[in-house]
C-alpha cells in the first residue's frame, strides 16, 4: 500500500513540475512603435515581436482596433495602410476563424519580428493620446492541427501601445506668419496714414501761414499793410509841423 502511495505521489510531482516548466516557457508578445508622436498624415509602423522557448512556431491575432484615453473608440481618427510580414524568417500567414497566423519559415520563434502593421492618422485626428489595441493575440505551434493533444498554445488576448497625436506645427507656422504679415500690414497701413496724415498737417499748417501772410501784404506788391500805414502817418506828422512852422515863422 505504500509503495503505491508512493507512486501515486511522485506522479503528480512530475506532472506539477512540467506543467510548471511549460508555464515559464510559454510565448510572449512585444508591441513596437517607429515613433512615439503623430499628426495628420504621417504613418507609423507597429512592430508585433514574439519570444518563445517551447518550440511555437505561430503567432496570431484577430485585428487591431483604436481607443482614445477615455476608452471610446477612435477607429475614424486612423487608417490601417497595410499589414505584412516583418522578416524573410517568416513564411506568410493563414487565416483560421477569424485569427490570421503568421507561421516561421523554418524552425520556432525564439526571438523574432513577425508581422507590421503601417498605421496611418487622418485628417481631422484631434491632439491626444490614442490607443492601438492589437485583439485576440495566441502563440502556437502549427505543425499539428488544432484541437490535437499535441498542439500548443499561449492565448495572450489584447496588448496595447499608445500613440501621441499633435497638432500640426506647418500649420501653426503658417497661421504664424499669416497673422505677422497682417499685423506688419496692418502697422504698415497705420504708418503710411499717419505720414499721410502728417503731411497733409504739415501741408495744412504751411497754407495756413502763408495765407496768415499773404493777407498782411499789399495785392500784387507784397508790401505789408503796418508799412504803408507807418509811411503815411509820417508824412501827415511832417505835413502838419511844415504847416505850423511857417505859420509861426510869419508871425
Amino acid at each position: 500500500m505504500k509503495k503505491v502511495l508512493i507512486s501515486i505521489f511522485t506522479l503528480i510531482f512530475i506532472i506539477s513540475m512540467i506543467n510548471v516548466v511549460n508555464a515559464a516557457t510559454s510565448g510572449s508578445v512585444t508591441l513596437k512603435l517607429s515613433a512615439t508622436t503623430i499628426k495628420a498624415g504621417d504613418e507609423i509602423t507597429l512592430t508585433v515581436a514574439a519570444e518563445d522557448s517551447n518550440n511555437l512556431n505561430a503567432v496570431g491575432y484577430t485585428g487591431v482596433n483604436f481607443t482614445d484615453s477615455n476608452g471610446a473608440d477612435a477607429s475614424s481618427k486612423f487608417q490601417i495602410v497595410k499589414t505584412e510580414k516583418a522578416s524573410t524568417n517568416v513564411s506568410g500567414n493563414i487565416t483560421e476563424s477569424s485569427t490570421t497566423y503568421y507561421l516561421m519559415e523554418a524552425g520556432t520563434i525564439q526571438s523574432s519580428d513577425i508581422f507590421t502593421v503601417t498605421i496611418k492618422a487622418l485628417d481631422g485626428i484631434t491632439a491626444g493620446t490614442y490607443n492601438i489595441n492589437v485583439n485576440g493575440l495566441v502563440v502556437e505551434n502549427k505543425t499539428h492541427a488544432l484541437g490535437t493533444a499535441e498542439e500548443k498554445a499561449t492565448n495572450i488576448g489584447t496588448k496595447s501601445v499608445q500613440i501621441k497625436a499633435v497638432a500640426d506645427e506647418t500649420t501653426i507656422d503658417n497661421n504664424k506668419d499669416t497673422t505677422d504679415n497682417n499685423s506688419e500690414s496692418s502697422n504698415g497701413s497705420s504708418s503710411s496714414s499717419s505720414s499721410k496724415s502728417s503731411t497733409s498737417s504739415t501741408t495744412s499748417s504751411s497754407k495756413s501761414s502763408s495765407n496768415e501772410s499773404s493777407s498782411k501784404k499789399l495785392p500784387q506788391t507784397g508790401v505789408e499793410v503796418g508799412s504803408i500805414i507807418g509811411i503815411v502817418a509820417l508824412s501827415v506828422i511832417a505835413i502838419i509841423s511844415y504847416v505850423s512852422y511857417k505859420k509861426y515863422k510869419n508871425i
